[in-house]
């Protein structure tokens, strides 16, 4: 819902989608409207269809060289941070996307609460799984240098207090500041459902998704 609402209101004539290594099918099953929309949907590896027959108008393409300047909307969805080489993906969203072209992230992040309150003693600090942790300064960073705009940026996620509450319980050594260790332990649900929703509207949360358009 999140990428059709903006594609709707920037790229509502879009004809070309890439969807770089995509995990699942469902951006293009849970509508299938969607798909029919674009004249051309890349993907830069086949993809799990679980079911859902394959559209005619899907193109495996491996050389971005093909494509270049051609695609309208980027998709990269849990992408970077396993990727050995971050800034070169975004590098080659920017060459094949046309000026107005939309790019959408969603990615882990270093700057979440998770990984800056737990660091090393994360449980989803696993190679190659997460390879990279972006912070947010350093994709704004990235994006800009490649010629994105940044349109919308925010972490929705849900789980970092959680987390950080069980890894604190199965582990009552972990090295954190005893103010979350209070809370964890001896306050309520209602107290760390705030505490989430505290990281969620400052951008505070490990997940991160990212909405940009090229220049």
């Amino acid at each position: 819902n999140w990428a059709q609402e903006l594609i709707k209101n920037y790229q509502p004539e879009a004809k070309s989608i890439f969807d770089y290594k995509p995990r699942y099918f469902s951006l293009f099953s849970l509508d299938k409207n969607f798909g029919k929309k674009f004249e051309n949907i890349y993907f830069f590896r086949p993809v799990v269809l679980a079911g859902h027959p394959f559209p005619k108008n899907v193109k495996i393409e491996k050389d971005f060289k093909k494509i270049k300047g051609k695609v309208d909307v980027f998709l990269a969805f849990d992408d970077l941070d396993r990727e050995f080489d971050p800034q070169k993906i975004i590098k080659r969203a920017a060459k094949i996307c046309r000026s107005g072209a939309l790019l959408f992230i969603t990615t882990n992040t270093y700057s979440g609460f998770e990984y800056q309150i737990l660091g090393e003693n994360s449980s989803r600090l696993v190679i190659p799984d997460r390879l990279n942790l972006l912070s947010i300064e350093s994709l704004r960073d990235i994006l800009n240098k490649a010629g994105f705009e940044i349109l919308e940026l925010s972490t929705p996620g849900e789980l970092d207090v959680e987390i950080a509450a069980k890894a604190l319980m199965k582990n009552s050594n972990i090295r954190m500041p005893d103010f979350f260790k209070y809370i964890f332990k001896y306050r309520d649900e209602e107290v760390k459902e705030a505490l989430q929703n505290f990281l969620q509207l400052n951008n505070l949360s490990s997940f991160l998704r990212i909405a940009a358009i090229k220049k």
